[in-house]
């Protein structure tokens, strides 16, 4: 066993889940297509960074532990992340698929090292100090845009009010430590102030109403579990914040906006999963909270008792769409859970201690490691190449907008299977291709489409224009049905569609479109010109009818009768 290489893995570990819980809420890019792309890249290779740093402590050590305690949080996460994988590996689609995954394996990730590694009083007050780090800077550099010293905001108003929701907890967890310092204490205060009014001030009630959720909690949690006139003092300071908070729904969020639907549920198996990974991550660090208070361990009681109240807080508004599920907030909720479900074990004395040791010795261990890190950059190195992929796609976008097609073509051309603007950069290159005369291309550009995101918005308009322009009215007026059932108020589709149809000799399509038209708008000038172009191509097909017919009757009358 290597102590001190084991021990540099560790800090190489902590230092990746400081830097995410510090950076993501503070990075911002402006090249980027997806203003979120490059917190998503920094969350992706600290979460492979983390994995990495604990798959090389377990060779540098011999083996890989875990306390029996851990496992009651441990197990669903895992059953969670098998769950995701095994969808993942039925998935028809995999490329379109990939972010949604590595976003959830990167905050399970997190969960699961921040629970075996960092439970205790130590690593759980680095943490609340870095957040509360973050969290002034953020608050500082809203000031600063609100008086007109900076330009574009760090983060959009939801996420915003959903970091500082999150951050409440962990910031007032200073405030519960023992041995914080009189200065700690009120940056404590003075950051916790900032977050109230930084929610307050957004324009997302939903993150209002999870930062007053939060607070609540916090509160609920300190009074319940934790002795001592500062938790009361903490406690008070959080149903401060939440009143401050709570302003802003009176003063311009609106309580009208909570009452919108929860996202849908897709996948139940997922959802209970998920559900049941939530409660026992809550349940196991308030509990470690609980036991740890009546064994005199204030400073870890109230650092379990604060991070499980944050946990729970997020989990719930995650659950009922006030707050996003993914960003600066989702990645500290996992760390401050996995923190507060690592201290289970302190709470047992005698508690027991499952072993995986490796059968080799520590030289084949050591010639272990060079492999096993070189493969961990070339996986940390994907992400990178994904907010290289979303900084090309952005590029591509502004010049096919100013008309440089050939450099806008090259560009979407750079980017990367796997990357969230994949499907999109195909989009634009088969929309490219059209503005370029080569509709056969595009029409090659938007099957490539149909193997990686099928059914993606708007493709089957840009396919039916690209067969109208090779003169296939029949394929063309079938994309434009297919669109119309995807987006079925489109009124230009709609329109398309009974032109595509009546030039493809199916009048009954035709004025089926131009019937849907008329529902969505009768009085629109499109649609009375489709309406009229259909009474007129009925009323000639029927005069050629009737034509017809005349000409069939004087042919039966010239002919001679036979006997």
């Amino acid at each position: 066993m290597n102590d001190s290489r084991a021990e540099t893995w560790s800090r190489v570990a902590e230092t990746a889940l400081l830097s995410l819980v510090f950076l993501a809420p503070l990075a911002a890019h402006g090249r980027t297509w997806d203003p979120a792309a490059l917190r998503t890249a920094l969350a992706q290779a600290a979460a492979l960074t983390l994995g990495t740093a604990w798959l090389l402590k377990g060779l540098a050590r011999g083996r890989w532990e875990a306390a029996s305690a851990s496992w009651t949080a441990l197990a669903p996460v895992l059953a969670l992340a098998a769950w995701s994988l095994a969808r993942f590996a039925a998935e028809p689609f995999k490329s379109a698929a990939l972010p949604e995954l590595t976003l959830s394996l990167s905050a399970w990730i997190v969960f699961a090292v921040a629970l075996l590694e960092f439970g205790g009083a130590r690593h759980a007050a680095r943490l609340a100090f870095w957040t509360t780090a973050a969290a002034a800077l953020a608050a500082a550099a809203a000031v600063a845009r609100r008086f007109g010293l900076t330009g574009a905001e760090l983060l959009p108003p939801d996420q915003s009010a959903a970091f500082a929701a999150a951050a409440l907890p962990a910031v007032l967890a200073l405030r519960l430590d023992p041995e914080a310092s009189p200065a700690r204490r009120l940056l404590s205060l003075s950051t916790a102030a900032a977050l109230a009014l930084t929610a307050a001030r957004s324009s997302s009630a939903g993150g209002i109403a999870s930062f007053v959720l939060s607070a609540l909690l916090f509160a609920a949690a300190a009074a319940a579990i934790l002795r001592g006139a500062e938790a009361r003092r903490a406690a008070a300071a959080a149903l401060a914040c939440a009143a401050l908070a709570a302003a802003g729904l009176l003063g311009g969020a609106g309580s009208a906006a909570l009452l919108r639907p929860a996202p849908p549920i897709s996948d139940w198996i997922s959802a209970v999963l998920l559900a049941w990974a939530a409660l026992a991550a809550t349940a196991v660090g308030l509990r470690s909270a609980w036991d740890l208070s009546r064994r005199g361990a204030l400073a870890e009681a109230g650092y379990a008792a604060a991070f499980a109240s944050l946990f729970a807080a997020w989990a719930l508004s995650a659950a009922a769409g006030l707050t996003p599920a993914s960003g600066p907030a989702a990645w500290l909720a996992w760390a401050a859970a996995g923190v507060a479900a690592g201290m289970a074990p302190l709470t047992r004395a005698r508690g027991t201690v499952r072993t995986m040791p490796l059968p080799f010795g520590e030289d084949v261990r050591r010639l272990m490691q060079g492999p096993v890190l070189m493969l961990a950059l070339g996986l940390v190195a994907w992400p990178g190449l994904w907010l290289a992929s979303d900084v090309s796609f952005n590029r591509a976008v502004a010049e096919s907008r100013a008309g440089n097609l050939d450099a806008a073509l090259a560009d979407a051309g750079r980017v990367w299977p796997g990357s969230g603007v994949y499907p999109s950069a195909l989009y634009l290159r088969g929309r490219v291709l059209m503005d370029q005369g080569k509709p056969q291309e595009a029409l090659d550009a938007y099957a490539r489409l149909d193997g990686v995101s099928p059914d993606f918005a708007r493709v089957h308009a840009r396919r039916a224009d690209a067969y109208a322009a090779l003169g296939n009215w029949r394929d063309s007026a079938r994309e434009r049905e297919r669109h119309a059932a995807l987006q079925p108020l489109d009124l230009a589709n709609l329109t398309a569609w009974a032109e595509a149809a009546r030039a493809a000799g199916d009048l009954t399509d035709a004025r089926r479109a131009a019937a849907r038209a008329r529902t969505i708008s009768p009085e629109d000038e499109s649609v009375r010109a489709q309406l009229a172009a259909n009474a007129l191509l009925e009323r000639t097909l029927a005069a050629e009818d009737r034509a017809r017919r005349r000409e069939g009757r004087k042919g039966l009358a010239l002919k001679p009768k036979t006997r």
